[in-house]
């Protein structure tokens, strides 16, 4: 019997026929004794067994996991679990097959009995049992099509399941991508491999669109109906003891962000979020965190958030997961294990740690903005519009912990801009547990704006610090780092040659190299045992400035031994002041060559080395972007040569790999990034091709009519290639100097 509608009830739907008091005394008498079948008890339930809802406690929400649904799977997978009807391991229910909430008869509360009517009308279809054999290919196809098509009246169906069986699902992946793990008892699902599967008559048949049932073979309707189910369920375990609400969720989102590592390493920093942890009405037990571990090992215990809000999806029961591996965690496959504090949720993330590696790239992100203007502002909103730093200043910068670097961290790739000083100066990047060095990293002229990459190494706090020997506002990125154990080592920044007259420019061991280079002159600087770098390092990360040229041209770094390649690392005007950060592959006399066009002061200073065996990859510098359409301004292999200007707001494509020696599957570059004659201020960012381009960043700072240079740790999208986004119009000019494979 169901309830009155407008088109069943007399007040407001006339009958078109009178009333037989015959055919009338029969309806009631049928009525009568419904009520009095439907009465009878069929045991006792311990709690609410609730369809899932949204905020307002009382709307359906099909798209949401429930204590119901999933009860009803289990109780379809119990029903045909014999021989006879299948020998069932996993049931699936469809959350509109439940069309009320199963209560129970509570007078004082739970537990509460549950009678024939009330198991009724939650299944009022008489649907039977339907049972196959489906391939574990088909099970994820299934759950694959829990997101509906485009044309479907709701977005999203979330498919009950019976007990033992749980999956993950990454709500932000592609269609067809989106469920990243399947298991049975704790043991994943073969895709390859034959499972027997129970769903009803509706299901079976392809019904709410999901066509994978129809997929199953041996596929043989069992004859038994719901509700039959149901109530020989209830007899066989509420009959004495009530039954047990189940609590845990057999649907757990994780969601790793954009550029996360394929394979992690020992101290790196793991990082994920959780959705649907929870069930969504108020009687629902809930967790209030839920702990990660690694073997016996507890990496991290995090809050959860059981906001019932509006969304149609299944995404109660938020938590954001960030844990660092143990030092001495062993190489290989590796199950993150997350569980409840009060449910018996339980799931499972798969990683694989690899060898650290030696550096690694990230979505840049801005760590100093001391402009204090509307829409300048930081990542976390730290170290935002703190004022021009005053001349002899020095700035003390949190750096571990923000923008994606760990907290254990050793070193960090830096982009630092110098902006409109106020007198010519330079700025020097060092940890700040160390005396200031005689060395330099952003030099300047009086109102300029000067960018130069840093690698810094960090103090034991996270920091670095950052003087300026005049006053000027300062703009800070960071766009990858060194972790913990990473072969790529940062050092306190020394002089190595300083060609400038003068007693106070020295190299910090006094190996001056005196007098300006000339046109077409190169000069040698040892590197090898010199200011922490070994004997074998393959390459060092050095900082070069030129000073004061005579005219236009630029400066290029190679191994001494072979010829000067067609690249550039330093960009520069005639009477300018022009530094670049610079990887400079080391000959075998541990040497490494600078040549210039045009005569030249230079200046170069030590941030780092790459030991000999890292994986790293310094090449011989290749130039592997030439907007300019000039004679003799060639690439490496003749793409991407002459194409013109790039044009302001404009985003330039450019393949990486397969290029200049470097192969595919490397991950990142460093690559020499130049603006030459831009139209207008105004900035590049470089940033993998597959991720949207970052806010508030930025690689290469420049005025109009400028040539500035930059180097760049670029992070490579999948297919090897890298954007470059400029602001104005502008010619580029990239050339790769080193890589980091696969």
């Amino acid at each position: 019997k169901s309830p009155a509608s407008p088109q069943t009830d007399p007040a407001t739907f006339p009958p078109n026929y009178p009333s037989d008091a015959n055919t009338a005394a029969i309806v009631a008498a049928a009525v009568a004794n419904a009520e009095v079948l439907g009465s009878v008890p069929l045991g006792e339930i311990a709690g609410p067994l609730n369809r899932a809802k949204l905020a307002n406690g009382t709307t359906e929400n099909r798209g949401g996991e429930s204590t119901l649904g999933n009860l009803v799977a289990e109780v379809q997978r119990w029903a045909t679990d014999l021989p006879e009807t299948g020998e069932a391991e996993i049931a699936f229910m469809n959350p509109g097959g439940l069309r009320a909430d199963m209560l129970g008869i509570q007078p004082g509360g739970y537990p509460a009995t549950l009678t024939f009517k009330q198991a009724a009308v939650v299944q009022p279809f008489a649907n039977t049992l339907v049972n196959m054999q489906l391939t574990g290919a088909n099970i994820k196809l299934a759950l694959e099509q829990q997101w509906q098509p485009t044309t479907s009246s709701r977005p999203f169906l979330r498919l009950g399941a019976s007990e033992g069986f749980t999956h993950t699902f990454d709500p932000s992946a592609p269609v067809g991508q989106r469920i990243t793990g399947m298991w049975l008892n704790g043991v994943a699902i073969d895709l390859a491999a034959s499972y027997s599967v129970t769903v009803n008559s509706f299901l079976a048949a392809g019904g709410d669109n999901f066509p994978a049932f129809k997929n199953g073979t041996d596929t043989a309707d069992t004859g038994k109906s719901d509700l039959t189910a149901m109530v020989d369920y209830m007899a066989e375990f509420a009959d004495v003891t009530p039954l047990a609400v189940p609590t845990e969720q057999r649907a757990v989102g994780i969601d790793f962000p954009a550029g996360a590592p394929v394979n992690y390493w020992p101290s790196a920093t793991v990082a994920f979020d959780v959705s649907s942890w929870a069930m969504s009405t108020a009687a629902d037990v809930k967790d209030t965190q839920l702990t990660v571990k690694l073997g016996t090992t507890t990496l991290g215990t995090f809050a959860v958030d059981n906001t019932v809000g509006t969304s149609v999806f299944d995404d109660i029961g938020k938590a954001s997961v960030r844990v660092v591996l143990p030092d001495d965690a062993p190489l290989g496959q590796h199950t993150l294990m997350l569980s409840g504090n009060n449910t018996d949720t339980v799931t499972q993330v798969t990683i694989t740690v690899g060898p650290t590696p030696s550096a690694v790239p990230l979505t840049p992100a801005r760590l100093l903005e001391t402009r204090d203007v509307e829409g300048f502002t930081t990542i976390d909103g730290d170290y935002e519009g703190t004022g021009r730093l005053v001349a002899g200043q020095v700035l003390m910068l949190d750096v571990a912990g923000r923008g994606g670097v760990p907290a254990n961290a050793e070193s960090v790739f830096l982009n630092v801009t110098a902006i409109t000083p106020s007198a010519d100066g330079f700025m020097t990047v060092f940890p700040c547990n160390t005396a200031r060095p005689n060395a330099s990293n952003v030099n300047f002229f009086t109102g300029q704006i000067v960018p130069n990459a840093v690698l810094a190494k960090l103090d034991p706090s996270g920091r670095v610090c950052l003087y300026t020997l005049s006053a000027t506002d300062v703009v800070v990125d960071v766009n990858g780092y060194v972790p913990l154990g990473g072969a790529l080592r940062g050092v306190a920044p020394v002089r190595l040659t300083d060609t400038r007259p003068g007693a106070d420019n020295g190299a910090f061991d006094n190996q001056d190299v005196d007098g300006r280079i000339a046109a077409g002159g190169t000069l040698s600087v040892t590197v090898a045992n010199r200011g922490g770098v070994p004997a074998d390092a393959e390459a060092v990360l050095l900082n070069v400035t030129a000073v004061f040229p005579s005219a236009d041209g630029f400066i290029t770094a190679y191994e001494c031994g072979t010829t000067p390649p067609q690249a550039s690392n330093v960009n520069f005007r005639a009477g300018a002041v022009s530094p670049n950060a610079v990887m400079a592959k080391v000959g075998d006399d541990g040497k490494v060559c600078l040549y210039s066009l045009a005569a030249v002061d230079i200046v170069v200073d030590l941030n780092g080395f790459v030991p000999n065996g890292a994986d790293v990859r310094a090449v011989t510098p290749a130039r592997l972007l030439e907007t300019r359409d000039v004679a003799g301004f060639n690439t490496v292999d003749g793409t991407n040569k002459g194409v013109g200007r790039v044009l302001a707001g404009q985003v330039y494509t450019l393949q990486v790999t397969g290029r200049g020696t470097v192969p595919a599957g490397a991950t990142a570059a460093f690559l020499n990034v130049t603006a030459v004659d831009p139209s207008a201020p105004g900035y590049i960012m470089v940033f993998p091709c597959d991720q949207p381009r970052p806010e508030n960043a930025s690689h290469v700072n420049y005025f109009a009519g400028q040539v500035a240079p930059n180097a760049v740790l670029a992070d490579l999208s999948a297919t090897g290639t890298t954007c470059l986004y400029t602001l104005a119009e502008t010619h580029i000019v990239v050339d790769v100097n080193a890589y980091i494979p696969g």
